[in-house]
């Protein structure tokens, strides 16, 4: 009788392994396997109790990558050239709601700071002009939106998790990578970026 159970159980076991093998064939060309390589957006919605909705670590790398692209208007934005003043680089897709949630806040932390000390920047992952023109125009964002058409840019700043936001002090160094939503309006962004701001 056992005999007769694991020989059945073991027929089940090849049935199953061989379904699972099919639909994985079907599913690979299809692209519905997540690659390696892919990119996430943080997940939007309240964090569980005691645990915040993003990671905030110092910049890990010996160097800080350069950073030159265009921005929605055709024109060359150089973070070399931002010496002097502090830099919020938010890297950040419109099909990311976390990213979307933040943006106002952002918004307003520049026109709280002002340009001259303070300069929040976004760079877009690999959307078209204009999808982000559309959404800049009903969001009324008004910090400069940089272009990273390739994706390069984002692969060496960031682990491609969305948004990703990183703040860079006067000297041209970055300093803090923040994962994740985070509240900008708060008084720990503040901290953080007062912490940078030139004595």
């Amino acid at each position: 009788m056992a005999s007769s159970r694991g020989g059945a159980h073991r027929v089940t076991r090849r049935r199953v392994l061989s379904g699972l093998g099919a639909m994985l064939s079907v599913a690979a060309p299809a692209g519905l396997l997540m690659r390696s390589d892919e990119v996430f957006a943080q997940p939007a919605g309240a964090p569980s109790a005691g645990t915040p909705g993003y990671t905030l670590t110092p910049w890990s790398a010996a160097t800080t990558p350069p950073l030159t692209l265009t921005d929605l208007r055709g024109q060359p934005w150089s973070l070399a050239a931002q010496r002097g003043r502090v830099v919020l680089l938010n890297f950040w897709a419109t099909w990311c709601e976390p990213c979307r949630a933040e943006m106002p806040a952002l918004q307003a932390l520049a026109d709280r700071l002002g340009a001259g000390r303070l300069a929040v920047v976004g760079v877009n992952y690999q959307e078209t002009e204009a999808r982000i023109e559309r959404f800049v125009s009903a969001t009324g964002i008004r910090f400069p939106v940089l272009l990273d058409r390739d994706g390069s840019v984002t692969r060496a700043w960031t682990r491609r998790i969305f948004p990703t936001s990183v703040l860079v002090g006067p000297d041209g160094r970055a300093r803090q990578v923040i994962v994740g939503e985070f509240d900008w309006s708060g008084p720990q962004a503040a901290a953080l970026v007062a912490a940078l701001l030139p004595r």
